[in-house]
This record gives C-alpha cells, sequence and structure tokens, in this order.
C-alpha cells in the first residue's frame, strides 16, 4: 500500500514486550524457571530480560544471546 510505513520503533517495542520469547529460554533454564520469568514479566509489566536479570538467572549479554527473535524467524 502506497504511503504506508513501518512504526519499526513500536514494532521492535511490541517484540521486546511479548512474553512468547520465554519459549527459547527453557532449554536453558528448565520449564519451571522460565515460567517464573513469564510470570514475573506478566505481573509486573516489565518485559522478559528486565525479570530474568531481577532473578539473576542470566547475564545480559547472556540473555541477548539467547533470545535473538531475528534468530527464530524466517527461513532455515
Amino acid at each position: 500500500v502506497s504511503g504506508i510505513e513501518a512504526n519499526r520503533a513500536r514494532i521492535a517495542e511490541l517484540r521486546d514486550r511479548s512474553l512468547m520469547l520465554v519459549t527459547v529460554l527453557s532449554p536453558r533454564l528448565g520449564y519451571d524457571r522460565a515460567a517464573e520469568i513469564a510470570k514475573k514479566a506478566h505481573a509486573e509489566g516489565t518485559t522478559l530480560k528486565e525479570a530474568c536479570l531481577d532473578l539473576g538467572y542470566l547475564s545480559e549479554a547472556e540473555f541477548d544471546e539467547i533470545v535473538d527473535p531475528s534468530r527464530m524467524v524466517g527461513p532455515g
């Protein structure tokens, strides 16, 4: 559609706030810890990253390496 532009900042915000990204943490942290992170983020209105860091389960660098949405979509 001509004249429509994606609001990339809003897309990134919604992506980062998606609780569904927690599934990629299960293999590393286990189901129970991943669920705890999602529940905390939901209850407090924060991101998975903030909840995970608050709980001390991963460092920021570890979280960013594991939770990389660009590696979760697309072919291959």
